[in-house]
């Protein structure tokens, strides 16, 4: 702000520093919107050393994907064609009452319909003549897509807790390369 009403001659383009000043106020901005938050952050690192730890001192199972069942839920779900404010994370009042006159005139002009695939995994085994379910997380892809990953892969691994047998990973890190 100072170098708005600027006049001197030390600096021959006061307008130059201004304009660096906005963006930067605004990239400042941006920035803090779209980073995560603190607890999202220790929620991450809380999970990876869960993981870490039961891939170092759990038990290792070699799982043949082959024997595995997949159950699937598919459906599909109304969801907003138009996100405003999600670069900035406000959305300007006048970008409302576009979206409400265009919903009058088409009811279908702000929505689209998307396809949800969800999956889990679940292996049955032995152990001690006990029958245990491992059962994976949501996995986003249909049933087709994860019989042909797992007729590539053929085999994974599943590491379980010896003293909590309720708490386990699958590794199914080769369904997401760039993870």
């Amino acid at each position: 702000m100072f170098f708005r009403g600027y006049n001197g001659t030390l600096i021959p383009y006061s307008w130059v520093f201004y304009l660096v000043g906005i963006a930067m106020w605004i990239t400042g901005f941006v920035l803090f919107r779209s980073s995560k938050s603190i607890k999202e952050n220790k929620a991450i690192i809380q999970l990876k050393a869960l993981v870490d730890e039961l891939k170092t001192n759990g038990e290792k199972i070699v799982v043949n994907l082959d024997q595995c069942e997949i159950k699937e839920n598919n459906y599909s779900e109304e969801k907003e064609r138009f996100k405003s404010g999600d670069m900035l994370g406000f959305e300007p009042r006048f970008e409302g009452d576009i979206q409400f006159w265009n919903g009058l005139y088409d009811s279908g002009y702000n929505t689209e319909i998307v396809d949800v695939n969800q999956s889990v995994l679940i292996y049955t085994h032995q152990h001690n003549g006990v029958e245990e379910k491992f059962i994976s997380k949501v996995i986003p892809r249909t049933k087709q897509d994860l019989n042909f990953k797992f007729y590539l892969q053929k085999n994974t691994m599943l590491y379980v807790d010896k003293n909590n047998r309720k708490r386990y990973y699958f590794d199914l890190t080769f369904l997401n390369p760039e993870a």
